[in-house]
């Protein structure tokens, strides 16, 4: 029988090489319009040969990174963590993961991007004919390789929870509420971004720790199953938790165009509704930008299809059109530069504008993850 991964087995696949940090490329002073001392995106895709250099620059201290990997398995997942330890330990190696709070500041002040490993979906934990206890032992052992978020479901029902995919609404399994005392134990927090609104306010109750949103938008703007309620927001603030407010304006507006003022109008929400401690930025986007040049029409194409064959399966993915994608002028790694010029014109406080840029996030990843 197929054995589940150990600590000890996971580990002996790594180089052996310490935990501290390395020399490498010193990074120059931000090209930034802001003071903000962190300027964190909750939400981003990458591989770990990223240009973290080029994206430092332009005003991103670090981001959430979800694993790039389809489809998200125990296999795909422990070969994605290990490519990012690998790359980590290089010399020249331009980023840090994140294991705990005080390596937000030794990336800052080496000059290194930060980087939390995140997983959109806890099935990375299984595998077929598996056990529970199997699965927390690949929880353990993915913690010891860095992954520090873990979202509990992606879009369909799973042995977890609901997707907001779904159009009836379920509580966390037995399982799921297992889980998520298991992560608040280890020190992962809980990202309840794609499920739907049940699943969302019993993972908010049954944690012992902050919860996240790392990436969505304010259901009270624009009705999607996609964004949250004001109950969930209210929810997330009461338990000291995290929203992050995405760049997935296809969810966030009617409008046939979208901007920054798209995107800070879910943030004026958010901290209307639970005030300026919990709101963020995750954009949902890669952190150098979606490497389309026709302003989305690519992407607008091929989600207008999904749309389509989704609908026919009576999921929750909306009727209209599909448009606009995303906020363009929010698609290069300046995303946070120019959501701080925006806050500023709408006359948020400095000290607010820094909670918002990565203070928030910070906080509860310390709460969560110590």
């Amino acid at each position: 029988m197929r054995q589940a991964i150990t600590r000890r087995s996971l580990l002996t696949m790594l180089p052996v090489c310490g935990m501290t940090l390395m020399s490498g490329q010193v990074f120059r002073a931000f090209a930034a319009s802001t003071s903000s001392p962190y300027a964190f995106d909750s939400l981003t895709n990458c591989r770990p040969t990223a240009d973290f250099a080029k994206i430092f620059a332009a005003g991103m201290t670090g981001c959430v990174v979800d694993l790039a990997v389809v489809p998200r398995t125990e296999i795909t997942a422990l070969s994605e963590l290990g490519n990012w330890a690998d790359a980590s330990h290089t010399p020249d190696a331009t980023f840090q993961i994140i294991r705990r709070v005080s390596d937000f500041q030794l990336a800052r002040d080496a000059r290194r991007f930060a980087v939390v490993l995140n997983s959109q979906d806890a099935a990375i934990l299984e595998w077929p004919g598996d056990s529970e206890e199997s699965r927390f032992n690949n929880l353990r052992a993915f913690h010891d390789l860095g992954l520090r978020i873990l979202q509990l479901t992606y879009n369909d029902r799973s042995k977890v929870g609901g997707g907001y995919w779904e159009d009836t609404q379920v509580p966390l399994s037995l399982y799921g509420r297992r889980l998520v005392a298991e992560m608040n134990r280890l020190g992962i927090l809980v990202d309840l971004s794609h499920c739907d609104e049940e699943t969302t306010l019993d993972g908010i109750k049954t944690a012992t720790r902050p919860v996240v949103v790392t990436h969505a938008g304010c259901r009270a703007l624009f009705d999607n199953a996609r964004n949250k309620s004001d109950k969930v927001i209210r929810a997330l603030a009461d338990s000291g938790g995290y929203f992050g407010v995405y760049n997935m304006t296809l969810w966030m507006t009617d409008q046939t165009t979208s901007s920054v003022k798209t995107v800070c109008d879910h943030i004026d929400h958010a901290t209307k509704v639970g005030g300026i401690d919990l709101v963020g930025f995750g954009s949902d986007h890669p952190p150098l930008g979606e490497p389309e040049t026709d302003h989305g029409e690519t992407w607008l194409e091929s989600m207008t299809e999904w749309q389509k064959i989704n609908h026919a399966l009576g999921r929750q993915v909306g009727n209209r059109p599909i448009a606009p994608m995303f906020a363009i002028d929010l698609n290069g790694p300046d995303r946070l530069v120019r959501i701080a010029d925006e806050l500023h014109r709408r006359s948020y406080r400095q000290d607010d504008i820094d909670k918002i840029l990565g203070l928030n996030f910070i906080r509860v990843f310390k709460e969560s993850c110590g």
